[in-house]
């Protein structure tokens, strides 16, 4: 699906079976819980950016539940693919909330600023280490509160379980090619660990979920509590400073 020149028909169908899968993995429910915490008593949207949001199902999934949260939110999804934006733009056209559809670079250009979470679903394994530093370092910009990142974990099972998934839950060849591939292109946790400290997120957690994935957060409050800590140990002469990964 990265193929730019790929026929729209054929990526329609296999962001249908993204879909699918998705729902079959409850990946949705896992990003749904880490947003619900951070909802403000006042009534202010909270502001969501999906990037490479594809069809627009992880974001129109989070708008649902805000909804019967009674939880105001404010999504924008941002693609390097015209043909997904409006694929998604279609998709979600009733939700009940304001949405905005940006065509761009997640990577190379600047992301909305403002946000008050910026999350990613299935998209850190199809770049390289240097990209996927780049992205979350870009991501860490765009959020005042929180990034989140949902992805596949490298293992055999995983292949295995990507293999079968993709041949049940979906027709299209490209999903069935892209997703054992995927895996194999996927990032161990010890790997997402050693990413997220190059890109200064030193406080993010990492955990692993049913099927073979894991979620990654970080919240910028907690960061500023740990360099305050930091910065007294330093003003205290304590030179030995532990960073929790």
């Amino acid at each position: 699906m990265d193929d730019p020149l790929l026929d729209p028909r054929l990526h329609a169908e296999a962001l249908l079976g993204l879909k699918r899968i998705n729902q079959f993995t409850n990946s949705y429910h896992a990003l749904w819980k880490s947003i619900r915490k951070l909802s403000a008593t006042d009534g202010t949207p909270l502001r969501i950016l999906d990037v490479a949001c594809g069809g627009g199902d992880s974001l129109r999934a989070i708008a649902r539940f805000a909804e019967r949260a009674g939880v105001a939110v404010h999504v924008t999804g941002l693609d390097i693919s015209s043909t997904a934006i409006d694929i998604a733009r279609s998709e979600c056209a009733n939700l009940p909330f304001k949405t905005d559809w940006i065509v761009g670079d997640a990577i190379y250009a600047p992301l909305p600023e403002g946000q008050d979470v910026v999350f990613c679903s299935l998209f850190l394994h199809h770049l390289t280490n240097e990209q996927a530093v780049l992205l979350l370092q870009n991501m860490k910009r765009s959020a005042r509160r929180m990034v989140l990142v949902a992805d596949l974990v490298r293992s055999r099972l995983g292949y295995v379980m990507a293999y079968a998934g993709t041949r049940i839950l979906s027709r299209s060849k490209i999903v069935h090619i892209d997703g054992p591939r995927s895996v194999e292109a996927a990032f161990t946790i010890e790997e997402m660990q050693e990413l997220a400290q190059s890109a200064g997120m030193r406080t993010a957690t990492i955990h692993p979920f049913w099927p073979e994935r894991f979620l990654l957060a970080w919240e910028a409050n907690t960061n500023l509590a740990l360099n305050t800590v930091c910065n007294k140990a330093v003003l205290q002469g304590q030179t030995k400073v532990v960073y929790e990964s």
